[in-house]
């Protein structure tokens, strides 16, 4: 059973996903965790992200309500399409909450797979709903070579002894010890 809307019940309805979406990943994203974290050079400033994704969400809502007008109900394509927003939800909060970041590289990879998927579906559609998801294709692809870097710049568990040793070394020198005797301290062996 399909369910039947108004062309601006379609729009109001994408839209409201979009907003959702967006605020879910601010929410999540409110961070320092990030900011810690060793990146590569092509990695672009904390900004970018928020100009970014906002853009890729109106134009995937743009192409799920040219699809859903086209097929004149919600058909299997936009479930599909809700089915990549949940995934993509899931990286971020893997990333940015449970802070586990291979995990988040398997979900940003299933994530980008999906993405092609729904290019392919939406543009069988409404070609122009395909291109507009194309632009996420391309990032979710930057996305995951981001991640992947990162988690070899930050191998397992790394950020979170870094934290441990900085705070621990501060307590060190304040009692007038020695932190190199108490931690493999690399910076001491230059």
């Amino acid at each position: 059973m399909a369910l039947q809307f108004s062309n601006l019940q379609h729009a109001a309805w994408w839209w409201l996903l979009v907003a959702v979406g967006s605020l879910v990943g601010i929410k999540f994203t409110k961070t320092r965790y990030y900011e810690k974290l060793r990146k590569p050079s092509f990695a672009p400033p904390p900004w970018v992200f928020g100009v970014v994704w906002p853009v890729l969400y109106i134009l995937q809502a743009e192409a799920s309500y040219f699809v859903q007008r086209e097929l004149g109900s919600f058909g299997w394509q936009c479930w599909f399409y809700i089915a990549f927003l949940i995934v993509s939800t899931l990286w971020t909060f893997f990333f940015f909450v449970l802070r586990l970041r291979t995990l988040s590289l398997g979900v940003i990879v299933v994530s980008f797979v999906m993405s092609m998927l729904v290019a392919v579906f939406y543009c069988d559609v409404y070609w122009l709903s395909g291109l507009f998801v194309l632009p996420t294709v391309v990032w979710l692809a930057f996305a995951c070579l981001l991640n992947w870097k990162i988690n070899y710049l930050n191998p397992r568990d790394s950020s979170v002894k870094r934290e441990y040793e900085e705070r621990a070394t501060e307590v060190l020198e304040k009692e007038d010890l020695n932190p190199d005797f108490y931690f493999d301290n690399p910076k001491s062996q230059d």
